[in-house]
């Protein structure tokens, strides 16, 4: 008993950025946003808007809602990933 103690006090949580998602497509990125309770296509006008400004290269976009949007860098990737396969499908 004395050892699994130890093993907890010496557990430290992974802070979010240690532990990046990579979602391999995007029907995992949308499963995650479910476990999230979040609904990709709220964002959807934000970024639209981002990309007509031209303020930055789209890339950036999932940095530019973690700062703005009070999402976390895997949900952020996950709803640009759902986004632009969006954009795909509308063109």
């Amino acid at each position: 008993a004395d050892g699994f103690l130890v093993f907890i006090l010496n557990t430290k949580l992974i802070p979010e950025e240690d532990n990046k998602m990579k979602f391999n497509n995007v029907k995992q990125a949308r499963e995650f946003l479910e476990t999230q309770y979040i609904d990709p296509s709220d964002h959807f006008d934000e970024l639209e808007s981002l990309r007509d400004s031209g303020e930055m290269n789209m890339f950036g976009a999932p940095s530019w809602m973690v700062e703005n949007l009070d999402l976390t860098i895997n949900c952020a990737n996950a709803v640009f990933l759902v986004w632009t396969e969006d954009c795909e499908v509308a063109a």
